[in-house]
């Protein structure tokens, strides 16, 4: 997971996220806090910036209403003791998320989807994504995640049930977003860290490998279909997948042609660009 966040070597270790390393070198300066937002209670490490990092909210309106909590607008009109740093520190974060959270919530009352999704977390957390694109928050990235991949037993009903429920999800979503004419402004990237293993162990399920596949979806790829070869059976390294592309490529494609930032500048070295957008 931290390497596929972090965009890092298998040996290096990183305290910042890829999008978090975007935000710092793209936001600096802004007031804006709302750059990147993770549909969540928590913050992925992707989204953790030395300076800047994404915002998790999982609900809009219910963040609404605890940022307007008595006790905590009493404490936000309070400037004083703000020349202790850790203090300052902590007025500020309470300002920002008071101030994100009566954005959100302005933004989040402009368009309510007309788009039927499935019944599950997932669909509902695209469905806020679209109704906040739909809306035009000027949020850039939006981040939102779906587990249960770790399937080490009884693995065939599981994945099959997992990934039903991503594609009808994800289906939903392009058809909302091509609904209101925006597919081809949004730029859908899924992974997952969870590469598995060839072989399947005895308990039914596979073990973690190492290759994994990364889905683009959009109104303005280059091309459709699959980019590259699919795996060889054949050719395999202590029973794992030989990856073809490296997963950094994927970003600094994306950073540099969609985001039109200085890949080099985030990653930290550079990488081969692919022809997908």
């Amino acid at each position: 997971m931290d390497i596929w966040h972090t965009a890092s070597d298998s040996n290096q270790y990183l305290s910042h996220g890829w999008i978090g390393r975007y935000l710092d070198n793209e936001c600096a300066g802004s007031e804006q806090v709302l750059h990147a937002i993770e549909v969540d209670d928590t913050l992925s490490l992707a989204m953790k910036g030395a300076q800047h990092s994404g915002f998790a909210v999982s609900n809009p309106i219910k963040l609404k209403k605890q940022a307007d909590n008595r006790f905590l607008k009493a404490i936000a009109d309070n400037a004083a003791h703000q020349e202790e740093e850790n203090v300052a520190y902590l007025y500020k974060t309470l300002i920002d998320t008071q101030s994100s959270a009566d954005y959100l919530y302005e933004k989040a009352k402009t368009h309510k989807s007309k788009t039927t999704y499935p019944k599950n977390a997932f669909a509902k957390d695209l469905k806020q994504i679209a109704e906040l694109i739909t809306a035009d928050s000027a949020t850039k990235i939006y981040y939102a995640g779906m587990g249960g991949f770790d399937t080490h037993a009884n693995q065939k009903g599981a994945q099959a049930r997992l990934l039903k429920n991503y594609s009808e999800s994800v289906t939903a979503f392009v058809k909302d977003l091509k609904a209101n004419g925006l597919l081809d402004d949004v730029l859908i990237l899924t992974f997952s860290e969870f590469g598995r293993r060839v072989k399947q162990n005895g308990s039914g399920g596979t073990d973690h490998g190492t290759a994994n596949n990364v889905f683009l979806m959009g109104g303005n790829l280059k091309k459709s279909g699959f980019y590259n070869a699919a795996p060889d059976l054949l050719n395999l390294e202590k029973g794992d997948l030989v990856y073809d592309i490296d997963f950094r490529e994927i970003y600094a494609t994306v950073l540099e042609n969609w985001l039109e930032v200085d890949a080099q500048k985030v990653l930290g070295k550079s990488f081969g660009k692919l022809s997908i957008v």
